[in-house]
């Protein structure tokens, strides 16, 4: 990812983030605000898509403090962002190069989007960040390495969903999901197990060339463990549907 792409993410991360569940109530508070967030920036000029994830800490209400992180970022990169009284968001990056509008997403909570436009050099840059809050509740569960399982679609489509996680670090996790045979890379976090101990709940996002999903869902121990859930898909021809799915720990043959 370009240098140039990189600063218009880190512009648009910071004002979308603010807008994160602002129309939730009248008077959020940036401890809301507060914590770990994840997700895909995807550029409508280069196509480029790529991951990213943010440490915030409140300052005051409606203000914040945080970092962002990217595998393309040889280090951290610190940002502010104020949350407007009306709850529509407006970023300028350091120096006023970068200006970001947001709003929440009206479909499910802590999961947000948000515009970025770049002016720099005589080019401009656009797109679109997919963001979530991560769970911080520990002890977090462990997932299995694989799960395979269906789902049924709302226009009455079954198939088979396959996962295999790549790697979890506390809360977060990725890998890829064969949704209906095609691959979709993800992030996801998971929180710790309820007071009874035996549920805990799941988020995941999806951004690739094939399409947009989200994901919410939760992990049960037993008798038999199984993560229930569903999912709500923006294809890369604008349709959209939404899907329950039932997986289970699975092993690989062959």
């Amino acid at each position: 990812m370009s240098r140039t792409i990189v600063l218009a993410v880190i512009a648009a991360v910071v004002a979308a983030l603010g807008a994160a569940q602002a129309p939730a109530r009248s008077y959020p508070t940036a401890v809301e605000y507060s914590g770990r967030w994840q997700g895909f920036f995807e550029s409508s000029v280069t196509g480029e898509i790529g991951t990213f994830t943010l440490d915030m800490e409140a300052t005051h209400n409606r203000q914040l403090d945080g970092t962002l992180s990217s595998p393309t970022l040889p280090m951290s990169l610190p940002f502010h962002v104020t949350v407007g009284a009306s709850n529509v968001f407006t970023a300028v990056s350091p120096g006023g190069n970068f200006v970001v509008h947001g709003t929440q997403d009206a479909g499910f909570i802590w999961f947000e989007h948000a515009d970025y436009r770049l002016r720099q050099g005589g080019m401009t840059d656009a797109g679109m960040l997919h963001f979530f809050k991560s769970f911080s509740d520990l002890p977090a569960v462990q997932l299995p390495d694989r799960l395979a399982g269906t789902f049924l679609r709302d226009d009455g489509e079954r198939g088979i969903i396959a996962v295999l996680l790549q790697g979890q670090r506390g809360n977060d996790f990725d890998g890829v999901a064969m949704f209906g045979g095609i691959p979709f890379p993800f992030l996801g976090s998971i929180g710790a197990l309820d007071a009874r101990g035996g549920m805990a709940p799941v988020r995941a996002l999806s951004v690739s060339p094939a399409g947009t999903l989200l994901i919410t869902g939760d992990w049960s121990e037993g008798p038999v463990p199984h993560l229930d859930g569903m999912v709500m898909a923006t294809f890369a021809d604008g349709s959209v549907h939404t899907a329950d799915f039932e997986l289970v720990p699975a092993v690989l043959t062959g």
